[in-house]
């Protein structure tokens, strides 16, 4: 059974099981097709006489099929036959075989070459450039490739393999590729198979099988294609004198022309699989996306998998002898719906039990009837309390969209969000807390950051229909999370009741469903249709989503609670869900991601100020927080402007990180604040840059491969730098000091951050800040009135930002007596302890553990 699937024989001699589920061997579960029953049954007449030696009729079937010399042509008992005798034939002293893959090649190849080496891929084990360096800087003689490679199901594109094949024909190397399960990949497969390209690449032999597609292992039917005669003609001397039955022929000339039988399979197999593929995703395995009739997954810590589905009758193939491979990975065949419906559910009950053992984290769900409702901060007061009461808890969100993100210690992106929950969790952010992060480029655009790393940009038709690609990332997040932890506080997104997303849903009520998560509703009263919007988000739930709904959250209260109660009995009525509290409006400052931050709409001068900082509310304005530190000083106003009437005279403009530096640049331009900018630099007035903002301060924008808006842009002309942006994203924790004297007091300062930027920038302007590492990251102008940086969090530090406010009040002869001082650490604390109070005083916490418990 281990070395190859199907071996039911003696699956049914070590278990005594009389009925086996057969998902080991990939076979066609549609089974023979009438045509080819009726040409073997029709074969017996013909079976007392030898078969043909050369198989004229079925080569010519084949020749026929394919368009192609029949002269090219090799038949033989099985694809494994044509491995053995093409191996066989070539006779090479030193091959090359990719991990992992079939190991039939290797037991082929073990008794016929001196030199075998393997080419291990990395994981996800795909096909890259370094496999044809490796063959045109070595000398080999034979090449094995498989496509789509058995086990891991991925196809590598032509333009690959042709690339591969052509290195190989320049150095004189042979090359089997086994396309066995080509036909299983589309309707259409011929135009993406290497056939057509058997004479461009004599060196090329191509293998095929026909037991899997049209279900005939216990006849054993494969051929080989090479346009090479000399080797064809060896390969076929290679093997036994009458290689092929005369029941296998007639089955292969039959199948052939069965063009319905095929049609209907693939269009089958092509919905079944995707249907599989989803289906392991939530159970939270590690699954490859298949392109032929399997499904290839890892299954982390549940090594005896497929001892556990015996007690079901199941069998599956267990792929720890493949090299590269260990005892977590697997392989199983597309059967039908309802053999497909019965291992799931058996799967299911194991994945249960294996949770069970493994005792890992009990978790709870937080949505919201709409965005920015509240749940975010609801979950870090959560967290914050579940901390406080000694439990070790972690936040988490499957999927992110926000400008506003954060570089983990090891250089990852997440969400802003989630590190402002886990630091009331009291630990370290990490990336698995946010798996997925969208970052808009445009109104219908967004660069997909998968585990912190960018995958590619995406409009939103493209990425919904992707969605299911991350539910692996997601649930291995998710997973990882939970062995760690006893409590994950889960945030939705936006609503759970978009109808029209349900289907692709990863983060509200999908994400539910895949954790086993009960769920709480978040209502923001302050907007008003607070009850409309909690009963018309229940209405809008199905049954099975109704049922793991279990209270109910009112939020941004103000007034007299008396007046809200009887609404709320009726609510509980109507929905059968208790309310689990109503907490009041509270002023509570803790960083925020959402574009729809109220800070965002602060265009006023505080009462009493001393000092007016104006941030420039740019179109896709980042990491908005990077000024947070201004609004908690004293008699420091921090405002954000968006028109040309809000500018008044500020002491001070920044101009933010943004995900598209261009366009926004020219929005300044077109809207009149740029000029206002200028004018405020002119008279002696202080502007800072951030990332996107320091870019825009230099003397030009370069874009030569397209990543913003293309082509080149004059700056604001403020700092003597060009900026050229590069396809590849800097990310990085950092920390350094301000080499700069042009501003005083601040030369020396320590200063760290996070860097998240697609740009480099140099020239002749003044360094202002030199990383540890000695690299200038930052420069000021000649008379100290402009600088700018790629540091977000540059002004976190109070010894910054206090000595920073201390010039600006220097300029307008006032002390800065009156200003208060404050540790930022200690500040952060305090409003954590804070939101976790407000909670734990309106809100039934009780309840809520006794929901964590119980779960779904």
């Amino acid at each position: 059974m281990h070395s190859h699937g199907g071996d039911i024989y003696s699956y049914a001699e070590r278990t005594g099981s009389s009925v086996i589920y057969d998902f080991s061997a990939n076979i066609n579960p549609f089974g023979v097709s009438d045509g080819v029953r009726k040409a073997i049954a029709g074969s017996v007449d013909k079976i007392s006489s030898y078969p043909d030696p050369q198989n004229r009729e079925l080569t010519a079937a084949i020749s026929k099929y394919h368009g192609i010399s029949e002269k090219y042509i090799v038949c033989g008992n099985g694809g494994a036959d044509i491995i053995y005798r093409t191996v066989m034939a070539v006779r090479p002293e030193k091959s090359l075989v990719i991990a992992p893959t079939f190991t039939e090649y290797y037991e082929a190849l073990s008794q016929n070459c001196k030199n075998l080496v393997t080419y291990s891929l990395p994981h996800p084990f795909v096909i890259d450039e370094g496999f044809t360096d490796e063959i045109g800087i070595n000398n080999y003689d034979l090449i094995v490739l498989c496509n789509p490679n058995n086990p891991t199901g991925t196809l590598t594109e032509k333009d690959m393999i042709c690339r591969i094949a052509e290195t190989a024909k320049k150095k004189n190397t042979k090359i089997i590729l086994d396309e066995c399960f080509f036909d299983m990949t589309e309707l259409n497969s011929e135009k993406n198979s290497m056939i057509s390209l058997c004479e461009q690449y004599p060196n090329l032999i191509i293998i095929k099988s026909m037991t899997k597609m049209y279900a005939l292992p216990g006849i054993r039917l494969g051929y080989g294609i090479c346009s090479d005669k000399d080797l064809t003609e060896k390969i076929r001397e290679c093997g036994q004198p009458w290689p092929v039955n005369i029941p296998a022929s007639e089955a292969g000339i039959a199948a052939l022309k069965d063009e319905g039988y095929r049609k209907e399979f693939i269009e089958y197999v092509e919905e079944e699989r995707i249907f599989m593929y989803s289906e392991l995703c939530k159970l939270g395995f590690e699954v490859w996306k298949p392109s032929a009739n399997f499904v290839f997954f890892r299954a982390p810590g549940m090594r005896n998998l497929d001892s556990r589905l015996a007690k079901y009758s199941i069998m599956i193939r267990h792929c720890d002898n493949y090299p590269g491979l260990d005892e977590e990975y697997y392989r199983i065949c597309v059967r039908m719906r309802s053999e497909n419906l019965f291992l799931l559910k058996c799967l299911e009950k194991i994945v249960n039990e294996n949770k069970h053992e493994k005792k890992s984290a009990k978790s709870l769900m937080v949505t919201g009837t709409m965005s920015n409702s509240g749940k975010s901060f609801v979950t870090a007061g959560l967290c914050r309390i579940f901390m406080q009461d000694g439990h070790k808890t972690a936040p988490f969100k499957a999927q992110n969209m926000a400008l506003n993100s954060y570089i983990t210690k090891d250089g990852l992106e997440m969400g802003r969000a989630q590190v402002m929950q886990a630091e009331a969790a009291g630990i370290e952010p990490d990336v698995r807390m946010n798996p997925v992060l969208l970052k808009p480029t445009s109104d219908k655009g967004s660069q997909v950051i998968v585990c912190g790393e960018v995958l590619e940009t995406m409009d939103a038709k493209k990425y919904y229909s992707r969605k299911h690609d991350m539910i692996p990332h997601v649930m291995n997040a998710y997973n990882s999370l939970a062995d760690e932890n006893e409590i994950i506080v889960l945030e939705g997104a936006g609503s759970p009741a978009e109808i029209n997303l349900k289907d692709a849903d990863i983060v509200n009520m999908g994400m539910a469903k895949m954790s086993g998560s009960p769920v709480i509703i978040v209502g923001d009263i302050d907007r008003g249709g607070v009850f409309a919007s909690v009963y018309g988000t229940w209405a809008l739930m199905d049954d099975d989503e109704k049922k793991m709904l279990k209270g109910i959250i009112i939020n941004k209260f103000r007034g007299d609670i008396s007046i809200l109660e009887p609404g709320l009995k009726m609510l509980e009525e109507l929905t059968g869900l208790p309310v689990l509290g109503v907490i009041p409006y509270t002023e509570i400052d803790i960083d925020d991601e959402d574009s729809l931050s109220e800070k965002l709409n602060r265009n006023s001068i505080k009462s009493g100020s001393l000092v007016d900082i104006a941030v420039i509310k740019l179109p896709r304005i980042s990491n908005f927080t990077d000024f947070d530190v201004f609004s908690r000083i004293d008699r420091v106003s921090l405002r954000y402007i968006s028109d040309v009437r809000e500018f008044g005279n500020p002491d001070m403009i920044i101009i933010p990180g943004t995900k598209s530096t261009m366009s926004d640049l020219q929005w300044m331009r077109q809207n009149g604040i740029e000029a206002k900018i200028l004018q405020h630099q002119k008279k002696g007035g202080l502007v800072a840059g951030i990332c996107g903002g320091y870019q825009m301060l230099g003397k030009k924008l370069c874009d030569p491969e397209n990543i913003e808006s293309g082509g080149e842009m004059r700056g604001m002309e403020l700092l003597d730098v060009t900026t050229e942006f590069k396809p590849h994203k800097h990310r990085s924790r950092v920390t350094g000091e301000i080499c700069s004297d042009k501003i005083t007091g601040i030369s020396g300062e320590k200063c760290s951050g996070y860097e998240i930027h697609m740009g480099q920038t140099s020239g002749d302007a003044v360094p202002f800040v030199r990383l540890e590492n000695g690299e200038i990251n930052g420069h000021i102008n000649s008379d100290g009135t402009v600088f700018g940086t790629y540091l977000h969090g540059f002004f976190d530090s109070y010894d910054i930002a206090g000595k920073i406010i201390s010039v600006v009040t220097g300029k307008k002869g006032e002390n800065t007596d009156s200003i208060n001082k404050f540790d930022p650490v200690k500040y952060k604390e305090m409003q954590y302890d804070k939101l976790a109070d407000c909670i734990r005083k309106n809100l039934d916490i009780d309840k809520v553990y006794e929901i964590i418990e119980r779960g779904i």
